[in-house]
């Protein structure tokens, strides 16, 4: 874990919301979660979406570039949005004779 370090009131963060702050250069996500704060880095590994334009939902926020899921307590990707569902996604068991593996994401809307 790294170091503490301020970049606010706590009463400027209500709970489940968060804010953008910069540390060190680097924006991260600081997010107020069942009583306790959490900062993330504020750009979505996936492809660099912008975490902090995205949505909290309990513990998870949302990018809002292509919906990956991401637990603020620990930084865990959760989920990640696949237009073709993958085995045990919703959705996976309407594609007859395992067709998601050959169907390309390419024009599926």
């Amino acid at each position: 874990m790294g170091e503490f370090v301020t970049v606010g009131k706590a009463s400027n963060v209500p709970e489940g919301e968060f804010l953008i702050a910069e540390v060190d250069g680097q924006n991260v996500v600081v997010a107020h979660v069942e009583g306790e704060f959490y900062a993330i880095g504020e750009e979505c590994p996936h492809a660099g979406g912008p975490l902090g334009d995205g949505t909290l939902d309990g513990c998870e926020l949302a990018c809002p570039w292509h919906a990956s899921r991401f637990d603020v307590r620990t930084g865990e990707k959760l989920w990640t949005f696949f237009i073709v569902p993958r085995p045990g996604e919703f959705g996976h068991d309407t594609w007859e004779n395992d067709a998601w593996q050959y169907t390309g994401d390419v024009s599926s809307w």
